[in-house]
């Protein structure tokens, strides 16, 4: 009797050890990918893609949606070319440290030139564009947006954008009085999965996971998950 109840007891411990694992496992998996820590060619959300000689990936179902928005657009005599699309926390990195290290070099305060940076880019492991699901289309130029055939583009975007998912993340700030990035005229998200992954990400992610990089310290005092991850425009909100 003894020896049973020893080895029906290992036959529980060894079930219940294996399944908190496995969810461990899924759990950490998910978090790495909030954060951008997967590989575009590794993870089930993503399809990856060449357009204009350029390789990118986005989340399926946006891909699937920006598809169908090109076509469109198109027809009214738009069109809408990818400048950006999914990004790992490992290329938000080089991007980061790259526009940090031309700063610094001119700049001895490391606060203020991670101050500089967050105007038009995330932290690493912040960026929407982790996902998946943001896109920048066209031209990253405010100048572009504001006559002739860009401004025609942005006209069409604004009427038609919400009607395929997508919404103006970064809008502009002296209209909705967000807080976090500057204005982007050029981004945009596709709110039917980002919209889920931004609960998600708030539910799931602190600051001991934004580390990694130059000025990291200062995640926490910047307030940069209230601040710059919700900083979105109200129609992108859950």
């Amino acid at each position: 009797m003894l020896k049973n109840t020893f080895y029906f007891f290992v036959f529980i411990s060894t079930f219940l050890w294996n399944n908190i694992s496995a969810q461990d496992s899924s759990y950490t998996a998910y978090n790495s990918y909030l954060i951008g820590k997967v590989k575009s060619w590794d993870c089930p959300y993503f399809k990856t893609f060449d357009e204009g000689g350029r390789s990118f990936y986005l989340h399926t179902k946006a891909y699937k949606a920006l598809m169908e928005m090109k076509v469109a657009a198109k027809k009214d005599g738009i069109d809408l070319t990818l400048k950006s699309a999914g990004r790992s926390f490992y290329y938000q990195k080089q991007i980061w440290e790259k526009k940090f290290d031309r700063c610094i070099a001119n700049e001895t305060d490391s606060l203020e030139c991670v101050k500089q940076i967050l105007k038009y880019s995330a932290m690493p492991g912040t960026s929407r564009h982790h996902w998946g699901t943001e896109i920048d289309l066209n031209n990253l130029n405010f100048e572009y947006f504001e006559s002739g055939y860009g401004k025609k583009v942005k006209i069409w975007l604004d009427n038609n954008a919400n009607t395929f998912g997508f919404c103006q993340v970064y809008d502009n700030q002296s209209y909705s009085h967000r807080l976090g990035y500057n204005y982007e005229p050029w981004h945009y998200s596709y709110t039917p999965v980002s919209k889920q992954l931004l609960l998600d990400f708030n539910k799931r992610i602190d600051y001991t996971h934004i580390t990694g990089f130059s000025g990291d310290k200062y995640a926490q005092e910047l307030e940069i998950i209230k601040k710059f991850v919700n900083g979105i425009g109200f129609i992108c909100h859950p």
